[in-house]
């Protein structure tokens, strides 16, 4: 990162505005792609940031009610529209959980929670060799437990979605 005349900060590559916007390079890609001021070996920090603001994808989404006429408040109060502006609401807040990388697929975490577990049991065993099977015979059911417990979160939130 370079610093000219004491505030014109410019980086070389795509990698180091990722690293400074705290995102994934394929989305520093995909910025450029839609209009990201820079070109390789001169991306200003400034002009990115005040790009990702205004007509980047960090702007403000500029709500009107051509786009939907129930989230107004002339549209009335019913249970039913409630329903529906809650519906929005949970809506958006999953994009931005999606958008911010807080958000993990079933699978993955299931694929997450399954290698935690063989770790688990390999820790049991060694355990059951030192101390005997019942410590080794707890540690499993605990993680017996655990299992359950995981896989009826885990289906729970799948049908949730």
């Amino acid at each position: 990162m370079s610093q000219e005349d004491g505030q014109k900060w410019i980086v070389e590559r795509q990698a180091d505005v990722a690293a400074v916007f705290s995102v994934s390079p394929s989305s520093v890609k995909d910025w450029a792609a839609r209009g990201m001021p820079g070109e390789t070996g001169n991306y200003p920090l400034p002009a990115v940031a005040k790009w990702l603001r205004t007509a980047g994808p960090w702007a403000p989404k500029v709500r009107n009610e051509a786009e939907d006429p129930l989230l107004t408040t002339e549209a009335g109060d019913s249970p039913n529209l409630e329903r529906y502006r809650a519906a929005k609401a949970a809506l958006a807040e999953y994009e931005l959980a999606q958008k911010t990388g807080s958000l993990m697929a079933v699978d993955k975490a299931r694929k997450v929670f399954l290698r935690w577990a063989q770790l688990i049991r390999n820790a049991g065993e060694r355990v059951g060799k030192r101390h005997g099977p019942d410590a080794a015979e707890a540690i499993n059911e605990a993680l017996q437990e655990c299992e359950t417990v995981i896989d009826d979160e885990l289906a729970d939130n799948s049908t949730a979605e």
